[in-house]
């Protein structure tokens, strides 16, 4: 499931959805199925997933660091959060190192800060 912000026309609340199709995009205020997603300007990641980035330094004792970055291209990465327990728990932690970034290929962490962030890829839809 891919979480997305999505706006209903009919009563014009705003909702985090988990996922983009039905029964999961029905406005959890009114229940109407006419909600649209929102399109955010590209900022640093709020939740787990793959994302389009440019990698511009490397996380300190990365192995070849000084060769892979500046990345001369886009990659796709994938976040995740660097957090076990209970999540309301989350919000004392550290923001810097709350999100984990894996880059194929690199075996050692990388942090939000090292990346020019690109769009978020939904998973794809299969049956």
């Amino acid at each position: 499931m891919t979480p997305c912000k999505r706006k209903c026309w009919q009563c014009g609340n705003i909702a985090m959805h988990e996922d983009n199709i039905v029964p999961h995009v029905n406005c959890k205020k009114c229940g109407s199925q006419d909600t649209r997603l929102i399109r955010e300007k590209p900022g640093k990641p709020s939740h787990a997933g793959h994302y389009w980035a440019l990698w511009l330094t490397a996380s300190p004792g990365t192995h070849e660091g000084d060769q892979l970055t500046p990345a001369p291209e886009w990659e796709v990465v994938q976040v995740w959060e660097n957090f076990i327990g209970d999540p309301c728990e989350a919000d004392g932690v550290d923001e810097s190192e709350r999100w984990g970034v894996s880059v194929a290929g690199v075996r050692e962490t990388q942090w939000l800060e090292n990346f020019k962030w690109g769009a978020f890829i939904p998973e794809p839809f299969t049956h």
